[in-house]
């Protein structure tokens, strides 16, 4: 296809010459499509909007379709067709194509639908034809056909509604692009709920804050229902997750294509003796970060809190670093026995690279920390008998706050944090003594002696003290006290990992996952960081007012919501009594928190220092070993902060003015004619329906224009099981999808 890379749009050589020198008015160039040449004919303002002529040297209907496709696009206008001519390929005809098509928001019904707006806009297209039987040229005395201007494109654009608001985006038909990576998707063996999950996650990494514009576009992101029937019309059936044979099938040769791609073993499968598939990786990125990364010699954290699916859980490996929590390696079963999890561990361990944990190789790093699952750790002891197993200091807290928290145990509110605040003095002892000393006040302290089943909880607790307590470690004591902030920060990056924001459902979804996206989002981190803009995690709090936040002490928080609801926030644990927060991910409730008090880590990652320089983060993402430079200096970016605070305390300044000015007008007009009473009280009604933060901004973003569609924020419910005292693990499954999808047909 043809495409012109200069200006867009420009007045017509052919029958507007005497304009050629005239301007293209603006809101015409905001409205094409990029890559085109487009000569206009004529241009006539309406009362509203404008109508115009376009030639495009086009000469295929193809070649127009798609025209018309990136321009639905660009306008954001989407159109049904009105009117379709006869095939005019063998017939003596001047057109080879033509087509009248509608707004949608014109649907012609006899009964009101909110869909329906009557709106007059329209397009008209046409493909002329150059050339009929027997090569015989077209004799048209029309100069655009002589210079090749075949395709003719009349534009009404009056549309009696907003383009722009929720709305009507939501409204928008799916685009050919969006439907055609659900398909992918859908060949992957994901389901419709999965699959739609995935695709909201990869715009969110490709669009970042624009991400919340899109959201509210069906074309970009279409709803549940669509994914729904757009998978029954490509299978002819609803989604049944699979099973048996069929799984293994899929397993063994999605990692032949994967090791294949990367040239090297970089996935293997087996099956336990009870038939538990068990599924390890180790990717490129993974084996170069074993190769450069020091601290994977020394501290190895493994997560599997994190992502916890339908039959499937993943094992995650880290290490931590300048840019957060880096994989070493990921196991995949479908059972948390140990025999499937030391067989995932072999499997693991013969395609780690040769200098895998720094260099030490099949010794492993000194220290292996993991929360209290008692198969991981005895098939940890078998497989590296020279490590030194720990609980991670921050599972044994996660684990004690879930404790206190569960309605089951009895404790009043009012002496939980109490209880938590004994606990956390235990697990900081310093020495054996302390230790000793710490645990036997806390025995007798009143608030504990009237909680019986929290003393007794201790008590089993402590007896698993060489388990946790650092200070009993010989060799270790000080070196773990250095990192346990390196840990802590590296199991809240986790609360942000791939496996948290995108939760899949089988074991076919999750190997597609790691095999497609994880190490593109970790390669996006390290090169964010090393080049001196590092990924943040951003939530919208919506919903939470700041001025609502009470700090109880240093690390709680009381949040209460404008819906009244209460949650208790520690800050130091990253835990939240919300649903989302109590399952140990981040919650919008812990945001709020650290941009009311202006708190440091938690969603942010650590600094580049000199332990991590830039050129080994940048080899690390790509395998080069060259230097990256950063955006700016470090010295810089203080007074780059200042300069943007600065600028943008003007920009609220002006704001504030014209607010007040506004209000100012309408209180005038309000007492000088009372027929703006009702107008005002109907419009004071609105705004006190609206109760979050998200709705507010799209309504005053489409004042005027049409109502807004609400959104409802949902995160995600879990039910805690614990079987041990330390236990920290909490399945984050996602429900499976309904068993019958909607009937209607899909657009």
């Amino acid at each position: 296809m043809r495409r012109a890379m200069n200006a867009k749009c420009h007045w017509c050589h052919v029958c507007a010459k005497e304009k050629l020198e005239d301007a293209v008015p603006e809101d015409l160039e905001q409205l094409l499509p990029e890559g085109y040449c487009h000569s206009m004919c004529s241009y006539r303002p309406l009362e509203e909007g404008f109508e115009v002529i376009l030639k495009l040297q086009y000469f295929t209907r193809e070649e127009a379709e798609a025209w018309l496709e990136d321009f639905q696009r660009s306008s954001r206008v989407t159109l049904r067709k009105e009117q379709t001519f006869p095939n005019t390929k063998n017939k003596v005809r001047h057109n080879s194509y033509r087509v009248n098509m509608r707004c949608q928001h014109n649907t012609r019904n006899a009964e009101y639908t909110k869909k329906n707006t009557n709106c007059p806009a329209g397009l008209y297209l046409v493909v002329k034809k150059l050339s009929f039987s027997q090569n015989r040229r077209s004799r048209s005395k029309d100069g655009h056909i002589q210079e090749g201007l075949l395709t003719h494109v009349t534009i009404k654009h009056n549309h009696n509604h907003p383009l722009d608001s929720a709305e009507i985006l939501k409204q928008r038909s799916v685009s050919k692009e969006t439907v055609e990576k659900l398909e992918k998707l859908f060949q992957s063996g994901h389901s419709p709920c999965s699959a739609l999950n995935t695709l909201k996650y990869d715009l969110q990494e490709e669009l970042g804050d624009s991400y919340v514009d899109a959201s509210a576009d069906r074309s970009i992101c279409p709803d549940f229902s669509f994914c729904y029937r757009l998978y029954n019309s490509i299978f002819k059936k609803t989604y049944v997750a699979a099973s048996g044979d069929s799984v293994i099938q899929d397993l063994q040769e999605r990692l032949v294509v994967y090791n294949n791609e990367q040239r090297e073993t970089c996935g293997l499968m087996e099956l336990t003796a009870d038939g538990q598939i068990v599924v390890a990786f180790c990717t490129p990125l993974m084996k170069r970060i074993h190769r450069l990364a020091r601290h994977s010699g020394e501290i190895v954290v493994i997560d599997s809190s994190g992502y916890c699916g339908k039959n499937s859980r993943a094992f995650l490996l880290l290490t931590h670093s300048a840019a957060g929590g880096l994989p070493l390696g990921v196991i995949v079963t479908k059972s948390e026995s140990q025999n499937s999890i030391a067989t995932g561990l072999n499997l693991l361990k013969t395609i780690l690279p040769g200098d895998a944990f720094y260099g030490r190789g099949e010794l492993g790093p000194n220290v292996f920390m993991t929360n209290d699952c008692k198969a991981l750790r005895q098939a940890l002891q078998n497989l590296f008998p020279q490590t030194t197993p720990l609980l991670s200091v921050f599972h044994v807290l996660h684990a004690m706050w879930r404790w206190l928290w569960d309605g089951h145990h009895e404790v009043p509110v009012e002496d939980r944090q109490w209880l938590l605040d004994i606990f956390k003095k235990l697990v900081c002892a310093r020495s054996p003594v302390e230790l000793k000393t710490t645990y036997h006040q806390a025995l007798l302290d009143p608030v504990v002696l009237k909680n019986q089943q929290y003393r007794d909880h201790l008590t089993a607790v402590f007896a698993q003290r060489r388990d946790w307590a650092t200070c009993l470690c010989t060799g270790l004591s000080t070196w773990c006290e250095t990192t346990n902030n390196f840990v802590e920060n590296t199991v809240r990056i986790l609360k942000d990992s791939i496996f948290y924001r995108l939760k899949t459902h089988t074991i076919i979804q999750l190997v597609d996952l790691i095999c497609t996206r994880l190490e593109g989002y970790y390669t996006k981190r390290l090169l964010g960081v090393a080049s001196g803009r590092p990924v943040r995690c951003e939530f919208q709090p919506d919903g939470v007012d700041p001025d609502r936040i009470v700090q109880e002490d240093e690390s709680i928080y009381t949040v209460t919501t404008k819906t009244g609801g209460i949650y208790l926030v520690n800050i130091s644990l990253g835990m939240c009594t919300c649903p989302a927060g109590s399952s140990g991910a981040l919650c919008k409730h812990q945001h709020a928190v650290t941009q009311a008090f202006k708190l440091q880590g938690g969603h942010h990652h650590l600094p580049v220092t000199s332990f991590m320089p830039n050129k080994s983060l940048y080899e690390m993402a790509t395998g080069i070993q060259e230097e990256v430079r950063t955006t700016s200096p470090p010295a810089s970016e203080d007074s780059g902060a200042e300069e943007a605070s600065v600028q943008s305390e003007l920009d609220a300044e002006h704001v504030e003015s014209r607010l007040r000015s506004m209000f100012d007008d309408l209180m005038d007009k309000f007492k000088k004619d009372k027929t703006f009473q009702a107008p005002l009280e109907s419009f004071l009604s609105s705004f006190e329906k609206i109760h979050t933060d998200s709705n507010l901004i799209s309504a005053l973003s489409t004042f005027g224009k049409m109502e807004s569609a609400t959104s409802q924020n949902i995160q995600p419910t879990d039910d805690a099981h614990f079987e041990s005292p330390l236990e920290d693990e909490q399945s984050i499954t996602s429900g499976p999808p309904p068993k019958r999808a909607k009937s209607q047909q899909w657009e």
